[in-house]
C-alpha cells in the first residue's frame, strides 16, 4: 500500500487508541536586571525567579503500579521541578587603561530534576528517569590588550570556580578552560 492511500478496514494495521490529557503547565517568572554605565565600569547584574505549576498532572507518571492507559483521569497539581527556580548572575567590563580590557561575568542557577522518557521506553519505573541537576556558580574572566588599532592579543579562562557537573542533563561534564590568541579587524 502506497503511504498516500487511505487505509480499508481489512488492512492488517496496528492500531492504537490515543486519548488527550488535560495537563497544562504554567510558567510564571520575573527578571530584574540593570545596566550600570561609568567612565570606565560597566556593571550588569540580573536576576530571574520563575516557577512552573503543573496541572492535572496524571498519577502514573509517578507509580509504575498504575495503568497509564486506564488512568488518566486521576490527576493532580503540582510545581514541576524541572525548572531552576533561580538564575542570576553579572557581566562586569572595566577599561583600565584605553587599550586594557578587563571583563568577568558570573551567574547562577538553582538546581532542577529533569525527566528522562527515555526510561519510560525501556519499561523502567518514572523515578530511574529522573536526572537531578546541581546548582552551580560559574565565572569566567577575559583579559584583553589592543596592540594596535586592528590587533588585540586576550587570554580567556571559562569556569574558574571548576564546577565540573554538567549543565544540562546528558551533556558533557563542564571543565576549567583557559584561552589565549589574538583578534586581527580588517
Amino acid at each position: 500500500m502506497s503511504p498516500f492511500q487511505i487505509p480499508s478496514p481489512n488492512d492488517p494495521i496496528l492500531r492504537i487508541p490515543i486519548e488527550n490529557i488535560r495537563l497544562k503547565a504554567v510558567q510564571n517568572g520575573a527578571t530584574l536586571s540593570l545596566n550600570m554605565a561609568m567612565k570606565k565600569l560597566q556593571l550588569k547584574p540580573f536576576i530571574t525567579i520563575q516557577q512552573t505549576k503543573v496541572y492535572d498532572m496524571p498519577r502514573y507518571f509517578n507509580s509504575p503500579l498504575l495503568n497509564t492507559a486506564q488512568n488518566v483521569t486521576m490527576v493532580y497539581d503540582t510545581i514541576h521541578p524541572g525548572t531552576p527556580t533561580m538564575y542570576g548572575g553579572a557581566f562586569i567590563n572595566y577599561q583600565a587603561i584605553s587599550k586594557l580590557n578587563l571583563n568577568l561575568n558570573m551567574y547562577y542557577y538553582g538546581k532542577y530534576t529533569y525527566y528522562s522518557i527515555a526510561s519510560s521506553f525501556a519499561g523502567l519505573p518514572p523515578n530511574v528517569g529522573n536526572i537531578n541537576v546541581s546548582s552551580k556558580y560559574f565565572l569566567n574572566a577575559r583579559v584583553s590588550y589592543r596592540v594596535l588599532k586592528q590587533l588585540e592579543t586576550f587570554v580567556s579562562a571559562s569556569n574558574l570556580l571548576n564546577q565540573d557537573s554538567f549543565e544540562f542533563a546528558q551533556t558533557d561534564k563542564i571543565r576549567m578552560s583557559v584561552y589565549g590568541g589574538l583578534n586581527f579587524e580588517f
